[in-house]
């Protein structure tokens, strides 16, 4: 009786074991790597001051000009919006980075910027 038990946990680890180590994991690092990745380049407009201008005129299609020149096998929506945003309706799957900001010295006025990405 006590051999069964064995036999089926065994059966168990190694079965996991196998599901485990075959299992496809490569889309998910790489989306991953690209979210941070876009992430980077949203950072290195926010160092350079660009972000917070073109966030402050709601320009969103500088931001995507940005992003396209970095990665122009994806296509990107940006959304500027406050505090509260709405999700826009996509009929294909999408990976979306937020970014948050505060403005800059002389105009506080917290923004997100949310960008969509359609693989």
């Amino acid at each position: 009786m006590i051999r069964s038990y064995e036999a089926i946990i065994a059966i168990s680890i190694i079965s996991l074991a196998l599901v485990m180590l075959f299992k496809n994991y490569e889309s998910y690092y790489e989306e991953k790597v690209d979210k941070a990745r876009i992430f980077k380049v949203l950072e290195d407009l926010d160092r350079k001051n660009l972000l917070r201008n073109y966030a402050l005129q709601n320009d969103s299609e500088k931001i995507e000009n940005w992003l396209l020149a970095n990665f122009p096998v994806y296509d990107f929506f940006v959304q500027i919006c406050g505090l509260n945003c709405s999700k826009p309706n996509f009929t294909e799957e999408f990976v979306s980075v937020t970014y948050l900001i505060s403005g800059n010295f002389s105009n506080f006025e917290p923004k997100q910027i949310i960008v969509y990405v359609i693989p």
